[in-house]
């Protein structure tokens, strides 16, 4: 169950709440933890199935988790981060 406090946290302080590391959490969802890191930066977003997952293990729901990603910076509607989106389409 969420509270509105919660509501705010980027995802490394919601992941920090469960008491995982990126390591548990990235053996737990089955990826990489540099995938976790990613993540948590602003890099990237899981895919649809993991990012479920994600959200159950964090508790939380699944559009939350997406909340959270996009303030860290990620740009949920095209899988990548805002600021490398803008530098790609500059070029």
């Amino acid at each position: 169950m969420t509270n509105d406090r919660q509501m705010l946290m980027p995802l490394a302080a919601l992941r920090k709440l469960t008491g995982m590391s990126q390591l548990e959490l990235a053996k737990e969802l089955g990826v990489n933890n540099s995938t976790v890191g990613h993540w948590e930066g602003g890099i990237r977003i899981p895919s649809l199935p993991v990012a479920a997952k994600y959200a159950a293990l964090l508790g939380v729901s699944l559009d939350h988790l997406y909340g959270a990603l996009e303030r860290n910076g990620n740009d949920t509607s095209r899988g990548r981060h805002k600021r490398r989106s803008l530098t790609q389409e500059e070029n």
